[in-house]
């Protein structure tokens, strides 16, 4: 940790702190901010002077932490001070039993910044937002270099990414936040379609300190003639990949296509396309999209149904889902997959949220076949 607190309760920060400074309080008795038992200065050549527990305390939030977080906070801090924030860092909630990273006050809100480097338990992601949120204070969660690998459309997904997804109100995106506290570079992925364990999104890297608080929110959507461009290969992956290591729910699947007599190979072009929101979910993209097909493949031409119509018949592959931090946008992917298929003009919506059947779904014969009606679909929404 970044402050102690001496024997009269004044707070200590040693990372500002000349080398004689320092030197004149190890000789000092220092105590933890919260459970008030002594600590100990750490302070290197390399290292950022901090303050650590002794290894038989039993303080509720005494946690090792690396230099990555330690240096990341300190940036964050003065970022926040810069900007003209009032801001404090290492704030603690005995009431909640909680230290937040950073917090600083914009207008009459307090915004806090959980600096996330180490792998967190779903659960504990969930119970410490919540617990911030109960203080009247919006938490904003910042990913570390763990969670995050440079890529120029790409991010690894994971259960805690998936739960941290962000919606801005202001762009009416998804959004996530990662800092290179090595590079000092704020990396904010917006507009994001997931695909398993990944997905495509607009990168936006800037170093902090020429970032504003409102810069984080702007509007920054993917091009969608990079999008679609990239996804040829993922429907070409989806098609002609021989998985050695099949999940349950894709095992389920497979069988119960074999017993449809249908073969992944073989599915409509209109199957496997990207769609927002499928963050929030278990079951792949190509699994529920394929049933919602199947569902319409039994209407007639002309036979006008629901979103709640098709929700129903494919809602158990929508059981299983990541429990979001963040209010989240209310759109359901099935809904923004059946206006996908509007624009392709399978199905024309003719109310809000009601639709007609306009077309027949091709199954094609072949995998050439399949694979020339992908690049057919996907360029023919590149004129949208």
């Amino acid at each position: 940790m970044l402050k102690a607190v001496d024997q009269n309760g004044a707070e200590i920060m040693a990372h500002n702190k000349t080398h004689e400074q320092l030197e004149l309080l190890r000789h000092q008795p220092l105590y933890c901010p919260e459970c008030r038992q002594k600590v100990i200065l750490k302070a290197g050549q390399i290292t950022i002077p901090h303050f650590a527990h002794h290894q038989q305390t039993d303080c509720p939030n005494k946690r090792s932490e690396s230099e990555e977080h330690l240096k990341g906070k300190l940036d964050l801090y003065d970022w926040a001070i810069h900007q003209g924030f009032p801001a404090k860092i290492e704030h603690s909630l005995p009431s909640i039993n909680q230290r937040l990273d950073v917090i600083f006050k914009v207008k009459n809100q307090w915004i806090a910044i959980e600096y996330q480097c180490s792998p967190i338990n779903p659960s504990v992601l969930n119970s410490r937002t919540i617990g911030i949120a109960s203080k009247n204070i919006y938490p904003i969660w910042i990913f570390g270099t763990t969670y995050y690998k440079p890529n120029r459309y790409k991010i690894k997904m994971n259960s805690i990414l998936r739960s941290s997804v962000f919606y801005s109100m202001k762009s009416k995106l998804n959004q996530l936040f990662f800092y290179d506290s090595t590079k000092e570079n704020l990396v904010i992925a917006s507009d994001l379609y997931s695909n398993k364990s990944q997905a495509f999104a607009h990168i936006c890297s800037k170093r902090l300190n020429h970032t504003k608080f409102s810069d984080w929110f702007e509007f920054r959507q993917l091009n969608t003639s990079i999008l679609y461009n990239k996804w040829i290969l993922e429907k070409k992956f989806f098609r002609t990949s021989q998985k050695r290591h099949v999940t349950h729910i894709e095992q389920q699947f497979l069988n119960d296509l074999y017993q449809r007599a249908l073969h992944p190979q073989f599915l409509p072009s209109c199957v496997h396309l990207p769609v927002k929101n499928a963050h929030r979910y278990k079951t792949p993209i190509h699994i529920w999209q394929t049933y919602v097909i199947l569902y319409l493949n039994h209407q007639e031409i002309g036979d006008i149904f629901t979103f709640k119509q098709v929700y129903h018949s494919v809602k158990k592959y929508f059981d299983d889902s990541f429990t979001s931090i963040y209010p989240s946008d209310v759109t359901h992917p099935i809904l923004y997959y059946l206006r996908l298929l509007s624009k392709l003009n399978l199905i024309k919506e003719v109310r809000k949220s009601m639709f007609v059947k306009a077309k027949e779904f091709y199954f094609p014969n072949t995998l050439d076949e399949a694979l020339q009606e992908d690049r057919k679909i996907l360029q023919k929404l590149l004129k949208f």
